[in-house]
């Protein structure tokens, strides 16, 4: 296991001091908020942190420490430990003048460490209403707290707000650096430190899913210090992560890189839980490995597992799958290629009971792209033969076979509406006008991850628990082996066609046509007669 440095106690008295004064505070001025006032007494872990930080001390008698890097999974108390210690900064400090803050990613982000401290602080009497005589004020919308004995103040930042270069932090914390998109916030941080005596920088992270940015920047060079390959006495780094060759069903593991849960902090039972869902869902593995043992894990690999999506559907055509659920309510889902490639129309089918779905789906490919296909034109030519896709002749896709496919869906089947990717849709879309379609709400669904997050983790999990029939389509079959799933730093997923390893128009549109179906609809308006 890759573990934190040693956080032996200080060799002086004087370091001995500091580090007791700094349990102390927390001890004694510090409180969490879980219904009622309860006092923050850290843990053995918390308690040898604190010491580490506040307590190892130069022979001058300043903080050796000006920058603290802790990586740690997450629910192991990273954004209150380091709200205490900005508390501890900005009251216990004797630094008249002093500024604190906490930056983080987005302004709702920059919000937790606030409210944690705010809260901290109203049910302190020793800080609150007054600190040493003075007023300490509290400002909500701000953001901001002000301790008037010393003429400092708190302030929470965030990277996609509007801030001034002009700051002197004493003291900040840099929450999650992992969703930062660039280390602009944290420069400006960092420079801001140079006027101050003895400032003190955290930074605090998960591990990303990207092995690239600001935080994998800051985790190859805190791995670096803490192998002695880097000779930085100012920075002290802590890593708790199960490394690469660790077994991650071990229990074991999970204690070992979670001192919470070595604490009894955490509840075993909710990594059990968590763990169990990951042994079915590609997905939930990496979120598993990433968020629980701190490895950095991508969405590299296939998203879909193909024994779980081969049990189902067995092999049906399109034509047969439309034939029975004629005349049913459904939504549908439309991925349009430039010309060259795919084009992919869906029709999602809840079941009647709301336990799983049937989908048909309808594949178009121009005849040219056989050229372009050699090694699969036997295969393709094989199932357009089985009718589970339909060439175009010549170049191109013909939109207006598509158009009038479409047309003829709805008149089949009670279409509720027709979700489409606007990225090709425009030259479609005037194609249906031809056509007596008024009564189809028609919707564009962008492909955000922050639009597609929420069909894509039911949709794998309908193919987990095995409570979706996709017909068996080995086109689809295809392309579900080609799809890869990219998470962004806000946990939301989406399907990524730059990464996938070829087509997966026919995912996509099944994605949209759910997408469709999950969004939130307005009742019928009432046409009745109220007597």
């Amino acid at each position: 296991m890759m573990s934190p440095t040693s956080t032996k106690r200080p060799k002086s008295d004087a370091g001995k001091a500091a580090g007791d004064r700094a349990v102390q505070f927390f001890c004694k001025r510090l409180y969490l908020s879980k219904g009622r006032p309860v006092p923050f007494i850290p843990t053995p872990d918390q308690a040898a942190y604190l010491r580490a930080v506040f307590g190892t001390l130069n022979p001058d008698g300043r903080r050796k420490y000006r920058t603290i890097y802790r990586e740690i999974p997450k629910k192991n108390s990273k954004t209150t430990d380091t709200a205490g210690c900005l508390l501890k900064c900005l009251f216990d400090e004797d630094e008249y003048g002093g500024e604190v803050y906490s930056a983080a990613a987005t302004r709702d982000q920059a919000g937790q460490t606030y409210r944690k401290m705010a809260a901290s602080v109203r049910l302190s009497p020793a800080l609150y209403p007054k600190f040493r005589g003075k007023p300490v004020k509290l400002y909500d919308r701000d953001k901001r707290i002000y301790v008037a004995a010393l003429d400092s103040f708190y302030q929470a930042l965030s990277s996609d707000a509007n801030y001034e270069d002009g700051i002197e932090p004493s003291a900040a914390a840099v929450d999650e650096l992992h969703r930062h998109r660039s280390r602009d916030l944290l420069d400006v941080v960092q420079e801001g430190m140079g006027a101050r005596d003895q400032p003190l920088l955290f930074i605090n992270t998960t591990a990303g899913a990207f092995q690239s940015g600001p935080a994998w920047d800051m985790h190859c060079y805190a791995a670096d210090v803490l192998s002695g390959i880097a000779d930085d006495p100012t920075f002290l780094a802590q890593i708790y992560a199960a490394p690469a060759d660790a077994d991650w069903e071990d229990e074991a593991t999970w204690y070992a890189c979670n001192p919470m849960l070595q604490a009894g902090v955490l509840d075993i039972e909710d990594f059990r839980r968590a763990h169990r869902q990951a042994q079915r869902i590609p997905s939930a593995k990496t979120a598993f490995l990433r968020l629980r043992l701190n490895q950095w894990v991508a969405m590299a690999e296939g998203w879909l597992d193909l024994s779980q999506w081969d049990a189902c559907g067995h092999s049906t055509s399109p034509d047969a799958i439309a034939k029975r659920n004629a005349g049913r309510a459904c939504w549908g889902g439309l991925d349009l290629s430039s010309t060259s490639d795919f084009t992919a129309l869906s029709w999602w089918f809840p079941a009647d009971d709301g336990d799983g779905a049937e989908v048909l789906t309808r594949l178009w490919i121009p005849e040219a792209a056989l050229e372009r296909r050699a090694r699969m034109r036997d295969d393709l030519r094989a199932w357009a033969r089985q009718g589970f896709v339909t060439f175009c002749p010549g170049p191109s896709i013909d939109y207006r076979a598509v158009a009038a496919q479409i047309a003829a869906d709805c008149h089949a089947f009670d279409v509720q509406a027709l979700g489409y990717d606007p990225w090709h849709a425009p030259h479609i879309i005037t194609l249906l006008d031809e056509f007596d379609l008024d009564k189809i709400e028609m919707v564009k669904v962008s492909q955000y991850a922050s639009v597609m997050n929420a069909p894509c983790r039911l949709f794998e999990k309908m193919v987990a628990d095995g409570t979706i029939d996709h017909g068996g389509s080995p086109v689809l079959r295809w392309m579900a082996s080609n799809v890869v799933a990219e998470v962004n730093p806000y946990e939301a997923m989406r399907p990524s066609k730059k990464r996938s390893s070829d087509s997966i128009d026919g995912i996509t549109s099944q994605l949209i046509a759910l997408e469709r179906c999950m969004a939130p609809r307005e009742a019928p308006a009432f046409a009745g007669v109220v007597i």
